[in-house]
């Protein structure tokens, strides 16, 4: 399926096509994992392009290439899918500029606690291009780690670490590190619309850096180490992302659904204005219960310098890329790319940097404290024995950089894992002490003659300002079981069954609620 794959990198969807079904009939004589893989794509393929409407409007061959979308999925034993104005969303073209609210933001609390919310501009000006020079696509961040690494990791620091050197001295406006500058830029209107933020005592970050047509599979940010150690699913508090680029600009989608127990019920009444609805107990004292398939979604599209935040136990990911508008070529529904369009396109990746919010308990993995200096206070509070003593859930192999003393330490030259919650490094790590607390080379030509806490006083930038999400009111749709034939007329579609193919993504289940099962078994 690499051929396949490449194809798709390169926007040609017509060849891509073409691939996708001759794998498919190769298989319906001896059904095989690839040709059931081969059917999962092409289904999503042709729900991207379709659009949502009655059978008029989408015309009769997007109608019938529904159906066999339709029949494919139903053959692989798929039930739901998710929403046609999810998978379908609209391009950028169709919906205008990106909608605010309105009116500028504040730290007051609000009356009703959001479930998600986003902002625009919440990084001054001089912040946001330190974060977007700390990873930078040749961020000496991303070969470090291997970037892309087979498996998740990611770091975590204590709250107090992004106020307080570890002489316990205040670090101002813009002292310590850059993801700690950008903790402190956020947790006050974090704080406003999520209370509980305001009990949090560390903070995990990772980062992406995503290549054109990428997406990232639905799942849940959790505790892996307990998850794995039969501990039970712990989500953070709130996760956040940071919009450091735009990318292709398809939208992250943030949903209703959630691990049972973790998250508070849903008023089913009307959508507030610019947000979610609100969160309402039952008369009993307890949540009332969201069913999955009932779940509601909102959809934030990527742009410079925007902020999104949610409870931390909602299942969120990034929805893939829709293939080019049909609309804009003769043949409505070939998806014709033109040949200025063919081939990889040099465009800078899809950069973001996420934040989750965590309570006491969070177990770290030993990441590579033992190489080099964890920051202060970054060890786990309870001791740590044993979440130190347990493996990684990510198994990826780090040779770090020798220390440039003569007969420096052995062990720097030894292999590590990396992990979910690794402490925060602080010295002697060339990416933290060149990107973290470096500085983009255009703040040194910006306000000169002022100091680093003076530039970004002297930076009168406006207030951030509410997003209003577009909103899905249901998530998962059924799948028509139809007539039961399959693409080539057969019974009961092309596969019986998926061969042992583990499909990415989970844009399609037999369920919502198995979606649950499948995270709570896999590294996310």
């Amino acid at each position: 399926m690499a051929g396949v794959d490449f194809l798709l990198q390169a926007g040609d969807y017509v060849e891509f096509e073409s691939l996708l079904r001759q794998v498919i009939a190769r298989g319906a004589v001896v059904p095989t994992k690839a040709s059931a893989l081969a059917a999962h794509d092409l289904a999503l393929l042709i729900f991207q392009e379709a659009r949502s409407g009655s059978a008029d409007a989408l015309g009769q061959e997007a109608s019938r290439r529904e159906a066999e979308a339709a029949r494919l999925l139903t053959g692989l034993g798929f039930g739901f899918r998710l929403a046609p104005s999810i998978l379908g969303y609209a391009r950028v073209v169709e919906r205008g500029e990106p909608k605010t609210a309105g009116r500028p933001t504040s730290c007051a609390p609000l009356d009703d606690p959001p479930l998600v919310a986003a902002l625009d501009g919440v990084l001054n000006a001089s912040l946001l291009r330190d974060a977007q020079y700390a990873f930078r696509p040749d961020s000496s961040f991303w070969s470090f780690h291997g970037h892309p690494t087979p498996g998740f990791f990611s770091y975590n620091f204590p709250i107090l670490s992004a106020y307080f050197d570890q002489e316990g001295h205040s670090l101002g406006q813009t002292g310590g590190h850059v993801i700690a500058r950008v903790v402190r830029a956020v947790r006050p209107l974090l704080t406003a619309r999520f209370p509980a933020v305001a009990h949090a005592t560390s903070v995990e970050w990772w980062a992406h850096k995503r290549s054109r047509q990428a997406s990232h599979q639905l799942h849940y940010d959790t505790d892996e180490h307990r998850l794995e150690s039969g501990g039970g699913a712990h989500c953070p508090t709130v996760s956040c992302v940071v919009y450091l680029s735009q990318g292709d600009g398809n939208p992250t989608l943030v949903a209703s659904h959630s691990l049972p127990g973790l998250l508070p019920g849903v008023e089913q009444g009307p959508q507030r204005a610019g947000g979610p609805r609100k969160r309402k107990e039952s008369a009993g004292g307890s949540a009332s219960p969201v069913l999955a398939e009932d779940a509601e979604a909102w959809l934030c599209r990527p742009t410079e310098n925007r902020f999104l935040c949610f409870q931390g136990s909602l299942l969120h990911g990034v929805i893939p890329l829709r293939p080019p508008d049909p609309s804009s070529t003769k043949t409505p529904v070939s998806r014709k790319v033109s040949s200025k369009d063919r081939g990889p396109k040099e465009r800078p990746p899809r950069v973001t940097l996420m934040l989750g919010f965590w309570a006491d308990g969070v177990s770290l993995s030993p990441g590579y404290a033992g190489h080099f200096g964890a920051m202060s206070g970054s060890e786990d509070e309870d001791g740590g024995g044993d979440a130190k003593g347990r493996a990684p859930a990510c198994q990826n192999r780090v040779q770090p950089e020798n220390s440039d003393d003569e007969g420096g330490d052995e062990d720097q030259g030894e292999e590590f894992e990396l992990g979910p919650n690794m402490p925060m490094p602080e010295f002697g790590v060339p990416w933290v002490e060149d990107e973290l607390f470096g500085r983009s080379p255009a703040a040194e030509t910006a306000a000169p003659g002022l100091a680093s806490d003076d530039n970004e006083a002297e930076e009168q930038k406006a207030a951030p300002r509410e997003v209003i999400l577009e909103h899905i009111p249901r998530a998962w749709v059924p799948i028509p079981k139809g007539d039961g034939a399959g693409a080539d007329g057969g019974r009961d579609g092309v596969f019986n069954g998926r061969k042992g193919a583990h499909f990415m993504g989970r844009w399609f289940t037999s369920h919502p609620r198995e979606i649950d099962s499948q995270i709570l078994s896999e590294p996310k």
